[in-house]
């Protein structure tokens, strides 16, 4: 730049400014926001072009989701109650005097997992995930009769996830080497 005619730095100063002025302007392109229960009664997923829908997701009632677990027909009363309920993770207990099998209102992906034990028990056990027509693809997992605490979470257990951030760090590793190695070269 220093080496540029003068008149020519001018005209890159100015075209620099009006670049600068034309990049304040711009709007993200197609982006849109609604309220909360426009999100939940969404009938597909909240990707903004359902790439992130499993596969399995065959399930079609979707716009009757509810914060909670649900027990298909077991012939018993089930008692439920939600302790905390986020995006990405779940707490509640469950009782009945009969197995059951309960589903909660998301897609079954690779990541999730549910944990249960006996109210009276310590150890915590892993669910297994069953499917069916009717299940349609959202996590769903077999329980005895019993009082039940159970927790699902959305983790980084999967071997993707294991691969890319391990790339990540290795990658973060690397780039630290480096710099370091740069510094003490110019120092």
């Amino acid at each position: 730049f220093e080496n540029v005619r003068r008149s020519w730095r001018i005209g890159l100063s100015i075209l620099l400014v009006f670049q600068f002025i034309a990049f304040t302007r711009l709007h993200p392109a197609d982006y849109f926001h609604h309220d909360i229960i426009d999100y939940n009664f969404f009938s597909q997923s909240t990707s903004t072009l359902n790439e992130n829908r499993a596969t399995t997701f065959t399930f079609e009632n979707v716009q009757d989701w509810h914060p909670a677990p649900k027990v298909m027909e077991n012939g018993s009363t089930v008692d439920v109650h939600v302790e905390d309920w986020r995006g990405s993770r779940r707490s509640y207990t469950i009782s009945s005097l009969a197995p059951m099998t309960i589903t909660e209102p998301t897609m079954n992906f690779p990541g999730w997992q549910t944990h249960y034990k006996l109210l009276d028990e310590k150890n915590w056990h892993v669910a297994s995930y069953v499917d069916s027509s009717i299940i349609g693809g959202r996590i769903a997992y077999q329980l005895p009769a019993g009082h039940f605490v159970v927790h699902t979470q959305f983790t980084q257990h999967t071997l993707p996830r294991l691969i890319g951030n391990s790339v990540s760090i290795f990658a973060g590793v690397l780039i630290l080497m480096y710099a370091s190695k740069t510094k003490n070269e110019h120092s």
